[in-house]
Order: structure tokens, then sequence, then C-alpha cells
């Protein structure tokens, strides 16, 4: 029974309701012994102060009360004795937290202070993850449901992978892969340990073979932070797609997923509040955008269903990007807004040239020279216009170039024939192990085309020499950067 009811069942029961608190007639008629609780509700998990609008109340009684904008509240004519105090809030239902419970003791005719104080992060971390917090991690939390029905998903999956840089006492760097997955329980809710909470990560959840698009996630240092995911499990555009489809199709288009049934619409505007036109609006790691009008609106048709992520950039701003839920075969509404992007100097030519030592140690040139493969060097990479890291690839022998709606990506033959592969890649010679997508896309969002200052590609295992050998029967590329 919701709180609502049990108030009704209350007053059917002879309790009177009386300036947020209650009276009971004793059984021979004589008033009640009754006190007064007044306190405070603080939040250091969502709001980080106090807490205004939650609904304190008395638990197994019918005494309820509201917080004021400085999240104070009163609750008049309580029993003597002792009690249980907790709140609801929306802000709490909706992130699956757990409200606490404070006891008080009530005198006839005297008032009891009472702080109600939500646990702070690590607290509440140190009891969900147990054993000892990692240094700059967190604890993501939520739920996720079905989002045409609103029903939780038990069994779903939700993970967050990010990939962490590491120089040795060499210099060089190491990339390596990381994960963190949970599985929501039988109320849809997830706790998700291990997050870092010093960078932005990006998450998804995931039911069967439906999922939702990516969304960022950022902890900004705190401890704990809050997502909720919704998925369709009717829109066959959010069926998830294994990256080994594309790797080996032989026609891009075959892995072009559905069009979904999710129509976006909203009006962009400036950090005035003013319509921006122009500004390119699209869906996180889908092909095609759309351009606002002179109003600043736009209609995005087409999307998966589910929480999905919008992006949206226009020139002379910062680009900005926002967790929607859409429902399937349903319209949704958004406003979004673009700062301007801060004032760039003007260019400044440095004349000279940077240090080669660290490619030359690389043996970068020795194997240039004895035409192992296929090489490009910073002059030549300079002549070749470009924008993408993919851009200095463009005439690589053996390298074939493929569209799909994740962007351009390239394979080779492998040696013992059949479908095309997907060569490995090495970033400064270490091996650049992706996360979800190919892993050219994902260089090409960390490495710019202008740091570039030497390319390897072994389109025949024969020819790779050992250290670039991903014994994978398929050939290899090497980017090396700037130091």
């Amino acid at each position: 029974m919701n709180l609502q009811g049990c108030l009704k069942f209350a007053a059917s029961l002879g309790l009177l309701m009386l300036g947020g608190g209650a009276v009971q007639a004793q059984s021979n008629g004589s008033p009640a012994l009754v006190g007064s609780v007044e306190g405070t509700v603080f939040d250091s998990l969502l709001v980080k102060g106090p807490l205004r609008g939650a609904t304190v109340y008395v638990i197994g009684a019918t005494l309820t009360t509201t917080t004021d904008s400085r999240g104070k509240f009163t609750i008049d004519n309580v029993p003597d004795g002792d009690h249980v105090l907790t709140f609801a809030h929306p802000l709490f239902d909706s992130a699956s937290v757990q409200a606490p419970q404070v006891s008080v003791h009530v005198s006839p005719g005297g008032k009891t202070r009472v702080a109600i104080a939500t646990p702070r992060g690590a607290t509440l971390v140190r009891a969900t993850c147990g054993g000892t917090q990692a240094d700059q991690t967190g604890l993501l939390m939520g739920l996720v449901r079905d989002v045409d029905s609103g029903a939780p998903f038990p069994g779903a999956r939700v993970a967050s992978r990010w990939f962490e840089l590491t120089l040795d006492r060499q210099g060089r760097r190491h990339y390596e892969v990381l994960e963190t997955a949970a599985t929501t329980d039988v109320a849809g809710v997830f706790r998700l340990c291990g997050v870092p909470n010093d960078v932005p990560v990006f998450v998804r959840a995931q039911s069967g073979t439906q999922q939702t698009g990516r969304v960022e996630v950022y902890f900004n240092g705190s401890d704990v932070a809050f997502r909720d995911f919704a998925i369709s499990l009717g829109d066959t555009a959010a069926h998830a797609v294994p990256d080994s489809l594309l790797e080996t199709s032989e026609d891009s288009t075959a892995v072009e997923p559905p069009r979904g049934t999710a129509l976006v619409r909203g009006v962009i505007r400036d950090d005035n509040g003013r319509p921006l036109g122009n500004a390119r609006v699209g869906v996180m790691d889908r092909r095609g955008t759309v351009a606002t009008d002179a109003d600043g609106r736009f209609s995005l048709a087409g999307v998966p269903a589910g929480t999905q992520t919008l992006e949206v950039r226009a020139i002379g701003y910062a680009p900005n990007r926002r967790a929607v839920v859409l429902r399937s075969g349903r319209t949704t509404e958004t406003t979004m807004s673009l700062d301007r992007a801060p004032q760039r100097l003007e260019s400044v030519r440095v004349l000279g040239k940077a240090d080669s030592r660290y490619l030359v140690n690389s043996g970068f040139d020795d194997r240039r020279r004895r035409s192992l493969g296929w090489f490009m060097t910073a002059d030549e990479i300079q002549k070749q216009s470009g924008i993408y890291l993919g851009d200095a690839l463009r005439t690589a022998p053996g390298l074939i170039a493929n569209y799909s709606t994740k962007g351009r990506t390239f394979s080779m033959r492998p040696m013992a024939g059949g479908h095309r592969c997907t060569p490995a890649y090495y970033l400064d010679g270490v091996r650049w192990f992706p996360l979800d997508q190919d892993p050219i896309l994902e260089l090409e969002k960390f490495v710019p085309l202008r740091d570039l200052v030497g390319v390897e590609v072994y389109a025949s295992v024969a020819k790779a020499p050992a250290q670039f050998d991903p014994n994978t029967g398929c050939g290899a590329v090497v980017f090396w950067t700037k130091h």
C-alpha cells in the first residue's frame, strides 16, 4: 500500500490530520501525550545540499510533512515514545537509492530535533562494492527498464569500457583496455563498481540481443553517479550488431542497420537562448545528421528507440551531448544549447624540425630500407591532404576501404584467403585493442592526423616483422606519433 493509501486507511479508523500531523483519541476520550519533531534533510549524493520537496514521514504512522527550500521540516502531534523517520523523494526513486532511516525519541510536550542525511558517497561505495575503493574510481547506480512498458529489466548487463595509457621508465606508451560490468537485480537496479570518476566514460545497457546507445557518464570527481537506461525490445534498429559481422562482410551495405521507429524533434539555442541555425544534430555512433533551420529547429527520424545520445555541433561553438529516452513509434521533444568555443589565437609558425630520434630508435628507417612494407614519413603525410587518421591510408597497397554506419574502416586479404580481415593496429609500437568499435574508428578519436610522423602498413603477414605480427593471419598498420 502506498503512502496515500495509508493515509486514507488511517482516516477511516478515526485519525484526524492536523497541521501536518495527527491526533489520535485514546479509548477513554482523553487526548494522547504528544510532542513534535523538527529537523533538516540533507543530501550528499544527488543534490549535495539541503533537499527541498522531500516527504518526511514516521514509519508505521500517518504523520507526514514536506521539506521547504532549506530542507527543513516540522511534524507535530507525534505520540510520545520511540519512532523511526525516513523520507521519499522523486530523485531517489528514479535513482533507486534507499533513503536512510533515523530513530528519534519524542517526549510529551517536547520538541525533538533531528537531522536526516544520506550517506556520503565513499560510505555507499564501501557498503556496495566492498573492500578498499581504488583511487579515482566510483560507483555508478541506476535502473534498467523497458522503454515502452516501464517494466524493470532483471538480468540486463550494464558495462563500461575505457582505455588507460601509461608510460614506462623508457618513455614507451602502453595502452590497456579495461572493463567493468554488472547485472541488474530483480528490480532492474544495477550497481557498477570500479568506474573511473576522473574522466568521462561511455556506458551502455544490453538485454539479450537488444541494447541502448552509448551514454557518456562523468562523475566530476564524485564517488557516486546515477544513470538510468531504457531498452527497446521491439525496435530492430536497437539490435546489437557484432563487430565481427562488420569485419567479415564483403559488402558494407549488408551491415546497414534498419531505420529505427523513434523521432526526435527539438530546438538548438546558443548560450544566450537565441535559436541557432545550421547546427548539425545526430545520434552517437550512427551515420547521418540533420541541420537546424533559421529558428534552430530540427527533426531527426529513424532513430533507434531506447536510451540514445544526441550530438550537436556548430561552427564556433563547443559540441554538446545529451542522453535522451526515445519511445518506440513516438516523437520526443528536446531543447539543447551550445556554448561558444573559446576564442582561438592567431597561429604561430615554429621553425625547425621535431626530434626524430624516437622514430629512428624504433627501427622505422631500417625497416623502410629493407622494403618490408609500405611506409610514409612526416613530410609525405603533410603533403597528402586529409583530416582524419585514416586519410593517411588511402593509397596504401593491400588495404581496402569499407563504409558503413559506423564510418570508414579498412580490411585486408588474409594469407589463407576467404573473407577480408581487419588488420591489427599499433600506436607507437604498442598493439591497440579496440573497446567496442573498429580500431581505426577509435584511434581517430584520440590521434589527429597532424600528430603523425610515420606510418607502416604490412598487407602480408610474411613481410611483417615479428613485433608487428598479431598472429591472426592478417596484416598490420603501425602509426607513429610525435614525442
